[in-house]
C-alpha cells in the first residue's frame, strides 16, 4: 500500500530534525505543549493530464510548514534546519512513493503573542513526487 506523500515528507525529515522530531503535526500544535514545535499543512496534489487524458505518474505538493519557539532565534535555527532537511529529503522512497525533487519558497516570521513570547516562523516546500 502506497503511503500518503504527508507522511512520506514527515519521515525523511525527522532524522534532520531531532529537537522536534516527536513534535511535528499537521495543522494545529497542541498549545500546551513543548517547544519548538512544527505544523504542516499541504495542498492538493497536482498531476498533469496528457492529451490522451491520462494522468502523469510525477506529481507536486504544496506543504506548508511552521515552526513554533518561545525565541527569535529558536524559530529562526529550526527553520534553517527545517528547510535543510526538506531540500535534502530528495530520492528518499517509503512504501511505493519516491521524492523527485523539493524547492523552499515563502519564507515569512511573526510574533504569535507578546504576552508568552511565542514566535513563529514559516515556509512552503514545494514537493514532487511518483
Amino acid at each position: 500500500m502506497a503511503s500518503s506523500i504527508e507522511s512520506v515528507i514527515i519521515q525523511a525529515i525527522k532524522p534532520s530534525l531531532p529537537m522536534v522530531s516527536d513534535r511535528i503535526t499537521p495543522v494545529k500544535r497542541d498549545a500546551n505543549g513543548t517547544l519548538p514545535a512544527i505544523v504542516y499543512e499541504s495542498g492538493l496534489e497536482q498531476r498533469d493530464i496528457y492529451l490522451s487524458g491520462k494522468a502523469s505518474e510525477i506529481a507536486s505538493v504544496n506543504v506548508q510548514f511552521t515552526v513554533f519557539s518561545k525565541s527569535y532565534f529558536g524559530a529562526k535555527e529550526q527553520l534553517g534546519l527545517l528547510s535543510g532537511a526538506i531540500l535534502g529529503s530528495r530520492g528518499f522512497s517509503m512504501n511505493g512513493v519516491s521524492i523527485l525533487t523539493t524547492e523552499v519558497s515563502g519564507i515569512s516570521e511573526q510574533t504569535e503573542s507578546d504576552s508568552d513570547s511565542l514566535f513563529s516562523a514559516s515556509l512552503v516546500a514545494t514537493v514532487k513526487f511518483k
